[in-house]
């Protein structure tokens, strides 16, 4: 499947033949302290000029309940797209966490004092090529740490050039 969007919102549609597929894996763990943004660096692909991405990303994470993690991406300059995240919210419920948040919108997820999973899907529409990648910090500053665990990965399908 790929995502498609019809410049509001994202769906999940059957991919056409020879869809080109990417995925990228998260091979080693990533720490955190503080809230300012920081890459994770393994999660990022070069995007082509003039082409539209289905991205779906899978983050697996690890936090304690006060610091909590929060998501942005980069994209290539004047990319546009839609992002959609779900996983557990501040309250430690499962939720739809963002719905058409634009690219550097901060998405905050919970933390429970454990392991976790956030999925984020996003339309990625290029005019230029350039880096997309995704980012990722404390949502409230803290000692402890924060990280992006081994095993996430984002899948990319290039729709159309």
């Amino acid at each position: 499947e790929v995502l498609t969007s019809d410049g509001t919102d994202i769906a999940w549609a059957a991919a056409s033949s020879g869809a080109d597929i990417t995925i990228i894996d998260q091979t080693s763990d990533q720490t955190k302290n503080g809230n300012t943004t920081m890459v994770a660096t393994e999660l990022t692909f070069a995007a082509a000029a003039c082409a539209e991405y289905g991205i779906k990303a899978v983050v697996k994470f690890s936090t304690n309940s006060t610091p909590d993690i929060k998501f942005d991406f980069t994209a290539p300059t004047n990319a546009t797209g839609v992002t959609t995240s779900s996983g557990l919210n501040s309250s430690g419920t499962f939720a739809m966490i963002a719905h058409g948040n634009a690219f550097g919108t901060d998405i905050a997820h919970g933390g429970q004092n454990g392991t976790s999973q956030a999925r984020i899907d996003t339309i990625l529409t290029t005019t230029c090529a350039g880096d997309f990648t995704l980012n990722f910090a404390q949502n409230t500053s803290n000692a402890s740490d924060t990280k992006v665990l081994i095993g996430s990965y984002m899948l990319v399908s290039r729709l159309c050039t």
